[in-house]
């Protein structure tokens, strides 16, 4: 399915024309509104007012991305928190993030502390696998040793990683915190229709780590 921006269907009605709108056929967020008559979904597409269900997607002209909201700055669709407080949403002071006012912002509590968050997304039947792109930022107290705090990036069906797509680590942590870009791929043993993208931090006993993670971008490949 071809979606279309905003800014490509206000050029075309420029023309002499005007263009026709239909369900899902629109990229959205909330800094461009949609056209009268459509609102953003939670997919971060263009819905008529009052539609329900959700929007199909597949890859029948090559890998199709299945993220909304990446950059985290968006009202909807909106990550789900555990645990709700502090908030796992931040910018500054804390954190410049690499772009907009939020990033991602896990790590950095008590002893084996867990943090997550976690935004569903839509699988095309046919997907195989998928690829993971974002910026990373890490600080850490855990100097010496094993990899003792860990990130990890999933795509789960319920309960039940279907896509584990890697880590990131206390060791990946640089002298100082900056942003650097990062890339992870994971095959998919299921494709559920529905699924989520899960991010996790997990800490030790003693000294923490902070993971700072922005503007991600998922595509799932099909079979």
């Amino acid at each position: 399915m071809v979606r279309r921006s905003l800014a490509a269907l206000a050029l075309a009605g420029a023309c002499s024309y005007t263009p026709e709108f239909d369900d899902c056929d629109i990229a959205c967020t909330a800094l461009t509104d949609c056209p009268s008559g459509f609102s953003c979904g939670d997919q971060g597409l263009c819905r008529p007012n009052g539609s329900t269900g959700v929007c199909a997607v597949t890859c029948d002209r090559g890998p199709v991305s299945v993220l909304a909201n990446g950059n985290f700055d968006a009202a909807v669709p909106v990550w789900r928190q555990a645990p709700p407080m502090p908030n796992l949403l931040c910018g500054p002071p804390q954190i410049t993030p690499y772009s907009g006012t939020l990033a991602a912002c896990l790590g950095g509590g008590g002893d084996n502390a867990i943090a997550t968050l976690s935004l569903d997304i839509v699988l095309p039947p046919t997907a195989a696998s998928a690829h993971l792109e974002g910026q990373i930022c890490t600080t850490t107290e855990e100097t010496e040793g094993p990899d003792q705090d860990v990130l990890s990036f999933d795509i789960l069906d319920g309960s039940t990683v279907i896509g584990a797509l890697g880590r990131r680590t206390n060791r990946d942590a640089p002298k100082s915190c900056s942003f650097n870009s990062f890339a992870l791929d994971g095959a998919l043993t299921g494709a559920p229709g529905i699924a989520t993208l899960r991010i996790q931090s997990k800490l030790d006993v003693g000294q923490s780590t902070s993971f700072f993670v922005d503007s991600l971008t998922l595509t799932v490949a099909c079979r």
